[in-house]
């Protein structure tokens, strides 16, 4: 509200520091980098609050008015449609809900599987059969959600630091430049070689980068 950018920056720090994590914390984090021009770091900030609250209209929104204002524009590789719904369910619910539905079905599923199988007439099989078949099916789908929520949270990805980034042909220092890339870029890492990352780009485009060019997600 002071408009002390700098000094926001400083305090919001040293919580991050303390190994604290929260939406608020990150995205005011972002907020100031924002302010002060900094585009590649609120973006990388943005992208933190992202992984812990995946459909935050704020955040992205803020992502979207940060990246408009980047160098490059890269076309982006829509994910295989069945994956893309997979995904939207599971950030219906926090991570937490779905570990903890885990073992609330599973356990459930043990308990009337074993009703079933000590069970002596033909109705009561019938229905601790149908109830444990719905207990897997949801313990399945939970499992799955947490899966797909785990991965997204953990994906290897980073955000260009430098103002001009070269991508190299090869994991060496003297290997030819493949192309330039800038701050504020998103790229996956998918492979490293002693201090060099392979990178993979929105757009497909891949190659090979030195890690003091940019910082994780």
């Amino acid at each position: 509200n002071q408009k002390n950018y700098t000094k926001a920056i400083e305090k919001y720090s040293q919580i991050e520091q303390s190994n604290l994590q929260s939406v608020a914390l990150y995205r005011n984090l972002g907020n100031a980098y924002f302010r002060q021009g900094q585009y590649a770091k609120s973006i990388l900030y943005y992208e933190r609050a992202l992984r812990l609250s995946p459909k935050n209209k704020d955040i992205l929104h803020n992502l979207d008015v940060t990246r408009a204002r980047l160098v490059d524009q890269f076309e982006i590789l829509p994910d295989f449609f069945l994956y893309r719904w997979a995904q939207n369910f599971a950030f219906l619910l926090p991570y937490t809900l779905w570990t903890i539905g885990i073992l609330i079905f599973w356990g459930l599923f043990l308990w009337f599987t074993s009703q079933y199988l000590v069970s002596k007439t033909y109705s009561k099989k019938k229905l601790y059969f149908k109830i444990a078949t719905f207990c897997l099916f949801f313990g399945l789908l939970s499992f799955g959600s947490a899966w797909i929520y785990h991965s997204f949270q953990e994906k290897p990805q980073a955000i260009i630091m430098r103002v001009n980034a070269s991508v190299k042909t090869a994991p060496e220092a003297d290997s030819k430049t493949k192309f330039i890339i800038h701050e504020g870029c998103k790229i996956d890492l998918e492979d490293q070689i002693n201090s060099y990352y392979k990178i993979r780009l929105s757009d497909g485009n891949t190659g090979w980068l030195a890690e003091d060019n940019f910082e994780k997600i």
